[in-house]
């Protein structure tokens, strides 16, 4: 659109260290939510009011998240249930600091939890996939039409000596109605099914958002980069959100 078209919002609350890595639309469209700050103290949640472009800090996330300091999330990622959905975790990695915030709006009342990748979704429950390294998520999340979250929780490289191999993303999925989260594969593990996984190949994240199609799929891409001694390019992948099949849909491709 032409340049006569934008708004600028002179006085947007809250500090930003960094910048704002997520922005969510309310469910009326009259909203806008973001996270500031994302660093490890004085981060929130705020809100612009669309209509009167007034800004206010609507939740304190400190007590809630106290170490994790980014949040990179999707676009609307809204449950049938009032609560949206941003990945959290630190830029100085701990082991098992990603993980999925879970915040509910409805009218003035905002809270939020923390739900990690654990059998009852607390960091005291048993991992869903014991041994691998949950690292970040970039962006990597999205809800189906039934209301369903979906989330790709990326290991960035499974060593710890900062090589940049063994790259993977292991995928989730939380069901708000019974408050469950399963995960549904490894990206490496379904590549490797088809024969799709070369050598010495590294998919370090999923950075694209997980987008629902017409024929009831979800669709979603990787990343590989530099580190890794082969770099092979993206793989596209699918979620039949009906039977939560994991599918190497770049492998019907070539």
């Amino acid at each position: 659109c032409s340049q006569d078209k934008f708004e600028y919002i002179a006085d947007i609350c809250g500090t930003n260290s960094w910048m704002i890595f997520n922005m969510t639309l309310s469910q009326d469209g009259k909203g806008l939510y973001y996270i500031a700050n994302n660093t490890p103290t004085d981060k929130g949640i705020y809100k612009i009011d669309l209509e009167t472009l007034d800004c206010s800090k609507v939740l304190d996330l400190d007590p809630i998240i106290p170490h994790r300091d980014l949040c990179f999330g999707g676009i609307n990622v809204w449950d049938k249930l009032n609560n949206f959905y941003v990945p959290v975790w630190s830029w100085n990695y701990d082991e098992g600091d990603l993980a999925l915030l879970k915040v509910h709006a409805e009218g003035d009342e905002f809270s939020a939890e923390v739900i990690v990748f654990t059998d009852d979704g607390s960091t005291y429950g048993d991992p869903l996939l014991p041994g691998f390294r949950h690292h970040s998520c970039w962006s990597g999340i999205g809800a189906s039409s039934s209301g369903n979250i979906y989330i790709g929780a990326s290991n960035h490289y499974q060593t710890s000596d900062g090589t940049g191999e063994s790259g993977n993303v292991a995928m989730y999925k939380y069901d708000p109605v019974k408050d469950e989260i399963s995960l549904l594969d490894d990206l490496k593990s379904v590549s490797n099914s088809v024969n799709n996984w070369m050598p010495d190949e590294s998919q370090h994240k999923v950075h694209t958002f997980l987008m629902e199609n017409a024929d009831g799929k979800i669709y979603f891409a990787t990343m590989d980069y530099a580190p890794s001694s082969l770099v092979r390019g993206s793989h596209i992948y699918t979620i039949d959100i009906e039977t939560d099949e994991v599918t190497d849909y770049s492998k019907t491709q070539t």
